[in-house]
């Protein structure tokens, strides 16, 4: 199903832009689902998974997240225009929206748990 950033007007949203197969992707995973866990009431998070359809299929991330047990939810960006919209030139990319629907922040790199939750601290809820 198509996502709009505009069915989440008044709540801030957090963009993650990944892949299985790329190393620092995987070191922060664990940390957005925690958040996802912790804070997925007050925040959206939409986990954009960079789906090329050979290097990266929705199967084989199916098979990632019920391996993982990451609960978090997943799009697909299989046609890569949510990564031109946001000029994802590098995974992982991370991209803060404000409740308003403005951009609040934009991270490039892996995250640890505390760089996570200071930017999700930052965005008004």
């Amino acid at each position: 199903n198509e996502v709009r950033l505009s069915d989440f007007i008044g709540r801030p949203v957090v963009i993650n832009f990944w892949a299985t197969w790329c190393p620092p992707c995987r070191e922060e995973l664990p940390h957005f689902d925690t958040a996802y866990a912790e804070r997925g009431g007050e925040i959206v998070f939409l986990m954009v998974d960079l789906t090329d359809g050979s290097r990266e299929t929705e199967e084989g991330v199916r098979a990632f997240l019920e391996e993982t047990g990451y609960a978090f939810p997943v799009c697909y960006d299989k046609d890569f225009n949510a990564a031109a919209v946001y000029g994802v030139t590098s995974i992982p990319l991370t991209v803060l929206i404000d409740a308003q629907g403005q951009r609040a922040g934009v991270h490039l790199g892996s995250m640890s748990a505390e760089q996570l939750n200071e930017l999700l601290d930052s965005l008004d809820h």
